[in-house]
C-alpha cells in the first residue's frame, strides 16, 4: 500500500511540475536491422541486449557474491537471517532501493519507445504483477520464465490478434498457470517447495 501510495504521489508532482501531456523522447539510434526476416529498430534490440546484460548482472549479483546470499536469506527467512546479525530492515531498504533505480533505469531504457507521461508505469504495474504470480516472488529464474510467458506472450499475440485479445489469452494462461503451479512454474510439484 505504501508503495502504491508513493506512486500516485509521484505521478500528481510530476502532472504539476511538467503537465499531463504524453512527450516523445528523441531515439539515440536511428535506422532498422533485419533479423530472420524480421524488421526491428536498432534501438529496440540495443535495448533488449542492454536488458539482457542488466538480468544477467542482477542475477550473479543475486547468486554469486555475498550480499546476493544476504538479500536471499533474507527473503526466506528474515527470522533465522537476523540469528545470523544480518539487519532485515536494513536489506529490505536497499532491496527496494535497487528495485527502484531498477525500474527508473527500464523507464529510462524505454522511453523513446513508448514515450513518457506520469502514468507511464502503470500499464507495466499490472504486467509486473502477472509476472511475478506466474513466475513466483522467491525466484529469479521463475521471474524470468513469468516475464518470457507474460511479455513475449503477449508481443507475439498482439502481432497476430488484436492487443485486447492477446491480453485476455495471456491472463487466462496466467490463471492456468496460478491454478496448477500455485508457488510459481518453477515450483515442484503442485504446491511443494520451488526448484
Amino acid at each position: 500500500m505504501a508503495t502504491a501510495g508513493l506512486s500516485l504521489l509521484i505521478q500528481r508532482l510530476v502532472t504539476l511540475g511538467f503537465g499531463a501531456q504524453p512527450r516523445n523522447v528523441i531515439t539515440p539510434l536511428d535506422g532498422r536491422i533485419v533479423v530472420a526476416g524480421q524488421s526491428f529498430l536498432t534501438y529496440q534490440l540495443t535495448a533488449t541486449g542492454i536488458a539482457l546484460v542488466v538480468v544477467l548482472s542482477a542475477l550473479v549479483v543475486l547468486k554469486r557474491t555475498t550480499i546476493g546470499l544476504i538479500a536471499r536469506a533474507t527473503i526466506e527467512d528474515p527470522d533465522e537471517a537476523s540469528i545470523f546479525a544480518i539487519n532485515g530492515r536494513r536489506v529490505n531498504l536497499v532491496t527496494f532501493a535497487v528495485g527502484c533505480a531498477l525500474a527508473g533505469f527500464a523507464g529510462a531504457l524505454m522511453s523513446p519507445v513508448i514515450g513518457i507521461d506520469p502514468t507511464m508505469g502503470v500499464n507495466f504495474v499490472i504486467q509486473s504483477f502477472l509476472v511475478v504470480i506466474t513466475g513466483g516472488s522467491a525466484s529469479a529464474a521463475g521471474t524470468i520464465g513469468g516475464g518470457a510467458i507474460v511479455g513475449g506472450g503477449q508481443s507475439i499475440l498482439t502481432a497476430n490478434i488484436n492487443g485486447t485479445a492477446a491480453q485476455i489469452i495471456v491472463l487466462a494462461v496466467v490463471m492456468i498457470l496460478v491454478i496448477v503451479r500455485p508457488n510459481g512454474i518453477f515450483s515442484r510439484g503442485r504446491g511443494g517447495e520451488r526448484a
